[in-house]
């Protein structure tokens, strides 16, 4: 589910072929969002269909800040399994699984060496710190 070529609408805003596919990624349809361009833009798509998103660049170590050391790094376990990660790099969005599959990536590379911008877990329901940090899905 996403858009096959860029939509720029009269106010210059847009709809991405990138930011359609993480959305899409999600079980979000275009249809469902005016413009989405910027990663707030994702960020409040994903929040209004309930989802949370928080930030997770900062607890990353220096060796996960490209997109294969993202991915390494998520594969040996140190990201939540049940989550997604969108990722963003220069001018690109990503959605990787919890365990570091690409999900949605409209300009995959076989050796990615592009540095990550931001990373953001995604999950269906709410956090709360009374469960220890974990995610809960009693909305």
């Amino acid at each position: 589910m996403r858009v096959a070529d860029h939509i720029t609408h009269a106010s210059g805003r847009s709809k991405n072929v990138c930011t359609s596919s993480v959305l899409g990624g999600c079980g979000i349809h275009p249809s469902e969002y005016r413009y989405a361009e910027r990663p707030s833009d994702v960020k409040r798509i994903l929040r209004s269909k309930g989802y949370s998103v928080r930030s997770r660049l900062s607890s990353l170590p220096k060796s996960a800040r490209t997109m294969s050391g993202l991915k390494r790094w998520l594969a040996a376990g140190n990201g939540d399994t049940d989550a997604r990660y969108y990722v963003g790099v220069k001018h690109h969005a990503i959605l990787l699984s919890g365990t570091g599959e690409v999900l949605a990536d409209t300009a995959p590379r076989k050796s990615d060496r592009r540095k990550v911008v931001h990373v953001s877990v995604v999950v269906a329901g709410r956090w709360t710190s009374q469960r220890l940090g974990r995610w809960v899905t009693d909305c």
